[in-house]
């Protein structure tokens, strides 16, 4: 759950990938016999909700340095924010925004 939404991180057939569904969203379910596949070694639900939640495409892209560790700005910044990433100057967080009428806090 999420802003007050359900999520479900679960495989598409149609498009044989992994995939975030919104809960409210979903139309035309049907319930099927047989047994559900296992998830991927490794698969991590929450994680990959968080990803796909950060990677939504809003109108502007933006990229901030942050002088410190991954580890360190993920104790310090929502999963679903943006994207951190390892570069050798600390972390680049890459977020997806609706509006640049706004700007982060020192």
């Amino acid at each position: 759950m999420h802003s007050g939404r359900w999520y479900l991180a679960a495989h598409d057939h149609a498009r044989d990938d992994m995939r975030t569904f919104r809960i409210d969203r979903m139309r035309r379910t049907v319930v099927i016999d047989g047994t559900a596949l296992p998830p991927p070694d490794g698969f991590d639900p929450v994680a990959h909700i968080n990803r796909s939640l950060a990677r939504v495409p809003w109108p502007w892209e933006v990229e901030v340095l942050l002088e410190l560790p991954v580890d360190e700005a993920a104790k310090r910044l929502t999963a679903t924010l943006g994207e951190l990433i390892y570069v050798d100057d600390g972390t680049l967080l890459r977020m997806r925004v609706s509006s640049l009428d706004w700007r982060p806090a020192s």
